[in-house]
């Protein structure tokens, strides 16, 4: 499995939840996702530590990266403050500044972690938001 992320700045008590430009979101039903390795209908969350890689529009090309134990301590210096480092297209600049994106709480009591990808969450059963 993935390392964890790093802890973030002003980072919340850990959650489970589900990020979308859609603002009126009253009931996740499981389905196939087109990057699923599983043909298994089911609801995917992600966890308050990797919360930000989904801060972005939906569509958005991006990479984000932090240091881990095997960073050298030379590249770890080039990150100075920061403790991880998200990269977008320059072409994506005003959909990043005009895109609103909202966070959705999940209740946790049906979701089980994903054994492959750490801070990734599924569950079989349809989930309602908590808020």
């Amino acid at each position: 499995m993935r390392e964890p992320a790093p802890p973030y700045v002003g980072e919340g008590p850990r959650a489970l939840w589900h990020v979308s430009e859609d603002p009126a979101i009253g009931r996740f039903e499981p389905h196939v996702s087109a990057t699923a390795s599983s043909s298994e209908p089911r609801v995917w969350a992600i966890d308050t530590r990797h919360l930000p890689l989904y801060w972005f529009p939906r569509d958005c090309p991006r990479g984000t990266f932090w240091a881990t134990p095997e960073t050298t301590a030379e590249d770890a210096a080039l990150l100075e403050e920061s403790t991880r480092v998200h990269i977008v297209e320059e072409g994506w600049l005003d959909a990043m500044r005009t895109t609103r994106v909202l966070a959705y709480r999940l209740a946790e009591e049906t979701f089980t972690a994903d054994p492959d990808v750490g801070g990734y969450w599924l569950s079989r059963d349809p989930v309602e938001p908590l808020e």
